[in-house]
Formats: structure tokens, sequence, C-alpha cells
């Protein structure tokens, strides 16, 4: 299928795997998508700019990420980091957020729709510019037959509009005022005339006062043209304007202070727009004015349960979600109250798709569309195949790699494309664009949406699993039943089900199962047990991990995808632990946190100890509360007169004799080191299964602790 990709500066039209459709989800063959001018040129300029620049802009309106990236800094160095960002900018940018199509398959949780059902979409990464798109089932709504697909393509920009207003809380016969009269301005400036109010706007730009005037706007000026306090002054009969709301997009904090004074005392500021709010007290405190910011399409936004997964919330408590909001654009449009054609300026078909985006930069079109032809029915979910690629080589492993997020792309690509003996033969993953760029990069034979493929492909000798952990079992055990050799991240299982059947098919196939247990392959690792040899008798460890917050809402929480950060991530510590120590677990307790805080999660805070056969202890230290700029792993090993302590697998002492420091130039947690095992094991056709422990320690834990809780 056709695609608009953005790389760094560059728009282009490709063709890229078809996606699949997940359960809570639908595809939909796209009739017509909405460019929205003002976020998607933002999104193309921040990608275009030099690093320089773009540290500085970042500074401004992302320090949060700025503080990720200083963190990643002082664990891999200036460089690393250097090229990580480099590499994350030069990745595809998905572009598109709003369209209407048809619908051509469902997943087996929908329940509102139905193959042939004309709907339209949202959602950043869903509503995409491409021919096929899928969609969770909370951001499409029904279209009305009497409302054509090119209009109803509006309607998750029509939902950000008209959630602003909803925040606005606006009455019939009220003064209200629009500054920004880009496309959600305009659509904003209609339903506030459909909700019975008297409508202000105000803009830089005449085309755009126009507009706003054939919307329906009482009174519209251009900035610097007339003085806008007095024409609000002379619009509200010297009152004030009742509600302010901010659809324009500026770095500048004028649009906000310029609408203090304009509202009524008790009045109402809304932003909706990404403006400077560098606010001027006086007018706020004299005013006792409320400040509202408007997120989005509506509540639901950026929930990954109600979008991803379904969840509606109760009407009785939540009338207007993302999705209400969406389905009330829509009847808005059926009734006549919203007039789309008056904003499309530009309609380019998917071919032309380059051309559409030379119009928004130059800051031409308004409401600008891509439309996609005939209607499709059809689904051909066909591999995109590297024409540069060579004859199969025949003294290599050929590695098909399934999933492809943040973590596989900054250590296993990378790596297998470093390591001698192995070839990066296919990429899957959800995302068409994100397969067809890596396998491009890496040289690969193709890219695919669709796993089975690559599980099928008899030229695959073996697979790295890198999905969500909810999946790793099962893609693990159709890749062991396909007879390939299988390294798949950590947890490699959620439950004891899972792990015992993972364990008898990997048995009964003789291939080579391995999971991403890294940490035993740091150097600092190596070499702790060298010196542990120098000695004997019972090992002490305390492994202390300071892993700092993650937001409620993230998807290791969820028990069946995640399965809780004691699975998803404890299972490492408890690996290191065994691996080190070298017996057989005997016993284990563990306590957890008191606390009645909702911030305070007592599962990411507890001490688990496990007694070994051979007399040794292992202490995990796992919590959330400590210091940010601690070091995340601290590990200490005692035994017979001699101590050691590694600091972040980047700094290692050993106290024995005397004191010894080992320091590397930046740190190692052994993800090289772990491929190379897993292609001479290969090789030799065997690996020792040390799978069992690890996971059934940290199941063991997780489920006490539910019980403690």
């Amino acid at each position: 299928m056709r695609q608009i990709i953005n790389v760094r500066k560059s728009i282009s039209v490709e063709e890229v795997p078809e996606p699949l459709c997940g359960d809570n989800e639908v595809l939909v063959a796209n009739v017509y998508s909405l460019i929205s001018a003002g976020t998607e040129r933002h999104s193309i300029e921040m990608r275009s700019k030099d690093m320089l620049t773009l540290s500085k802009d970042m500074k401004k309106e992302r320090p949060d990420l700025v503080n990720k990236v200083k963190k990643i800094m002082k664990s891999q160095g200036i460089i690393a980091t250097y090229k990580l960002v480099k590499e994350k900018l030069n990745e595809p940018n998905i572009l598109g957020y709003s369209s209407a199509g048809i619908v051509i398959d469902v997943g087996k949780n929908v329940k509102s729709l139905k193959v042939g059902d004309r709907v339209a979409c949202g959602g950043g990464g869903y509503a995409v510019h491409a021919e096929i798109i899928r969609v969770p089932e909370n951001l499409c709504v029904k279209v009305p037959e009497d409302v054509s697909l090119k209009s109803a393509a509006y309607t998750t920009v029509g939902a950000i509009a008209l959630q602003g207003v909803r925040r606005a809380d606006v009455r019939v016969g009220e003064n209200v005022v629009v500054i920004g009269l880009g496309l959600i301005g305009l659509l904003t400036v209609q339903i506030l005339k459909a909700a019975g109010c008297r409508v202000i706007g105000f803009d830089l730009s005449e085309e755009r006062v126009n507009l706003a005037r054939k919307a329906g706007a009482d009174k519209a000026a251009k900035i610097g043209d007339e003085d806008i306090f007095s024409a609000v002054d002379v619009f509200t009969h010297g009152i004030g304007a009742d509600a302010v709301i901010i659809t324009a997009s500026t770095q500048s904090s004028e649009p906000v202070n310029n609408a203090l004074k304009m509202i009524r005392k008790k009045g109402k500021v809304v932003v909706v727009g990404a403006v400077g709010m560098n606010l001027q007290r006086g007018p706020f405190y004299m005013k006792e004015a409320d400040f509202l910011i408007s997120t989005s399409y509506g509540p639901g936004r950026y929930d990954p349960l109600y979008e991803e997964k379904g969840i509606d919330y109760p009407v009785a408590y939540v009338r207007w979600t993302e999705r209400r909001n969406m389905d009330a654009f829509v009847n808005l449009i059926s009734e006549g109250k919203i007039n789309t054609e008056i904003l499309t300026t530009h309609v380019y078909s998917i071919e032309n798709g380059v051309e559409a985006y030379e119009t928004i930069k130059e800051g031409k079109g308004i409401g600008v569309l891509i439309q996609y032809g005939e209607e499709r029915k059809n689904i051909e979910r066909k591999v995109i195949t590297n024409p540069e690629k060579g004859t199969i080589k025949e003294d290599v492993i050929r590695v098909g790699v399934i999933g492809a997020g943040n973590f596989a792309k900054r250590f296993h690509l990378p790596n297998l494309a470093k390591i001698d003996g192995f070839e990066i033969y296919a990429v899957a993953t959800a995302t068409g664009a994100n397969a067809k760029y890596i396998a491009k990069k890496y040289g690969a034979k193709y890219a695919t949406t669709d796993y089975k493929k690559i599980i099928e492909d008899k030229n695959v000798d073996a697979v790295v699993i890198s999905t969500r952990h909810n999946t790793h079992a099962k893609i693990a055990i159709e890749a062991l039943k396909h007879g390939k050799h299988v390294f798949v991240e950590k947890p490699a299982a959620m439950n004891e089900e899972e792990l015992e059947e993972l364990l008898d098919v990997a048995k009964k196939s003789g291939k080579v199962l391995m999971v991403g247990f890294n940490r035993r392959y740091s150097p600092l690792t190596k070499k702790a047990i060298e010196y542990l040899k120098k000695t004997s008798g019972p090992i002490i460890i305390n492994y202390r991990v300071n892993a700092g917050k993650l937001p409620k809402d993230h998807w290791i929480y969820d028990p069946e995808e995640g399965g809780g950060r004691i699975i998803g991530e404890g299972v490492h510590f408890f690996d290191y632990i065994n691996y080190v120590i070298g017996s057989e677990p005997k016993e284990i307790s563990v306590t957890a946190i008191d606390s009645s805080s909702d911030s305070i999660k007592p599962e990411d805070n507890f001490i688990a100890t496990v007694k070994y056969k051979d007399g040794s202890l292992g202490n995990l230290i796992y919590t959330s509360i400590g210091g940010p700029d601690y070091p995340k792993e601290s590990i200490y090993m005692e035994r017979g007169g001699m101590s050691i302590e590694i600091n972040d697998f980047k700094e290692m002492r050993i106290y024995y004799k005397g004191k010894k420091k080992i320091k590397l130039k930046k740190q190692d947690k052994g993800h090289y080191n772990e491929l190379l095992v897993f292609r001479d094991c290969i090789k030799r056709g065997k690996y020792k299964d040390e799978i069992y422990w690890p996971h059934t320690l940290a199941f063991k834990i997780s489920y006490t602790m539910r019980e403690i809780i």
C-alpha cells in the first residue's frame, strides 16, 4: 500500500506493508485524510533542524525529553548519545491523525463496527495518510449517510475544536473571542455559532479573517489592522468577553496575555493551541480569571486502556469522551451546522502527496485533503522486498527480527549487524513504514507487518523476538515448532503454564532457545566471577535497583500485556543472582513497603531474599522512590574475605588483598556478548537451559506480592 512518509526534510510517497488488524481494532480503507497544517508542519520543521538548534528548541518545548537524553548521556557517553538522537531523527515520521473511509476488517473484540461501515477515524499513528490504516474501536465513529467522507475526514480536528468549546463551558448569547483562525479556529467559530454564542475572531492573515466571516463569525479582524482590545470592548458593550479560546500556535506568550485583558471579571481563557504561557499575574489576579487547558480530542486521549483496550468511560460520569466528541461533530455536519466545504482549499491524490506538503510549507492551504481513489475491499498483505539484496548466503545464520521498538533499534539490530556470522534477513513490525525503514537500513531481504511470514519462511534460521511481553511465549513457541532457533527478550513467559509449554516445545524441537538475560554477559560480571573463584564458601549478593517511577498507565503494569515490573524486569535480576551464585534456589521470601499513597506502588518497592542450597543468599532491593541521580543498578558481592561492588555496569571495585578499580569507557550490560553466545550456541547446536529458575522466582514474588497488597 502507499503511505506518505517524512524523514528529516524529505516527504515521499512510499510502498509499505499493510497493517494487521488487532483484537480491539478495525482496518479501514481510507477514502480521504486531512492534513493538519499547523501540527504537521511543526513536526516536519522540528525534525529538519540541526542538532544545536533542535536542542535549544526542545529545552523550551520538551524539557522532559532533554532530561531523558541527559540520563542516557551520563551512562552511554556523549558520542553514543549523539548517534542515538541522530538515528531517532532519521526514523520515519508518521504523519496524519484525521481521516475517513470504509471498514474492511474487524478485530474479534470489536462490537460496534462491522465490515462495510463508513467511518471517521482519529489518532496519531492510527488515522495516518495511508491507503489502509488500523484504528482502535474507540477512535472510530460511524458516518451518517448524508455526510460525505470528504467532510468526515475533518472529524478528529473538529473534535479538538469541540473539546475547546466544552472546556469554555459557554452559554447561549455569551460573547466569545477566538484567537487564531487556522483550521481549528475556523471550526471553533462554527461550533460556537451552533451553540448560540456571539463570536469575534482575530488572526494575522487577511485570508483567514475573511474565511471566519464566511464561517459565521459576527466580527473578524486582522491583528495589526485594528485595535483588538477596543474591538472586543465595542463588541461586548464594555462587558468584556465571557471566554477567549486560543487556537493559535506560537512560542510567544502574547496571545494568552492579550486574552487575559479581553475577558470580563471571572471570565475564562482556554488554550487549545501550542502557545507560550508566561502569564502576567496582574490581569489574572484582578479579574479572578479561570485559565484552562484543553487536551486534544477530549477525555480518553492518551489513556491506553481507553484507546487501545477499548474500555469506555461510563457516560453518567464522563459525558463527553473523545469518541463521543467525534460522533457529536459528525452529527453537527449532518445537521448542516458545520460547513467543511468553505475550509477545503486543496485536494490531492495520494500519488501527489509530496505536492500537498509543498502547499502546506508555503502556507497556502487551510483544509488540505489527501484522496485515495477507488474504494478498496481487499487486503493484499504483501512483503516489501529489497531489490538490492543479492543471492541467499549459505554460510551465515539468517535472522528474522520480530518487533523493532526502541530497545531492539538501540541494541539488537546494530549488534546483529556487527557480529560476523549473522545476517538480518527479514524484519516484522506492527508499523509498515518502520519495518521498511529498518529492512532497508540493515539490508534485509524483506519487510512485513505479519511475523508469521518470517516464521514460515524456510530461509530464516533464527528469530529475535522483541515484542510486548504477552506475545513472547506465543511467538517463540510458533517459531520453535517451525524449526527456528529463538532468542526472545525477557520475560520469556508470563506465567507457569506458558513457561512449561515453552520449555517442553524447546526440548522437543532440538533448537536453541535463549532469553535476553544480558547482564550475565557483561564484561564486569565476567571479571567479578573470576575474582570470586579465588575464594570459597557461600556468597552474599545485594542487588539494588533504583528503578524510578513509571506513569501509572504504562503498559508494563497491564497484567495481560506487561505482567508488572516484577515479572517484566525483576526476572533479569533473579537470573543475575542465580548465575553468579551458581546454586539452586531453596527458599524465597519478600517484604514490600507499607504505603497508602497512590504514587508509591508496593510492588515497585520491595526486598526479596533467596536462599540457595549451597548456603548463599541473594537479596534484591527494588525501589521506585530513590534519587534520580543515584545509579540505577548497584551490586554488592561478598565471599571469603572479598567484597566486590559494581555500579551501573560501568565501574567495578574489588576489595581483596588491597583495592582494585576497573572502569569501562562506557556502560556495557552485555547486549553484544549475549548475541555472540547465541551465535555460538546455534553453531554448536545446543544451549544449557537456564530459563526456569529466574522466571519461577519472579512468578512467586509476583503472586506473593498480590497477596500482601
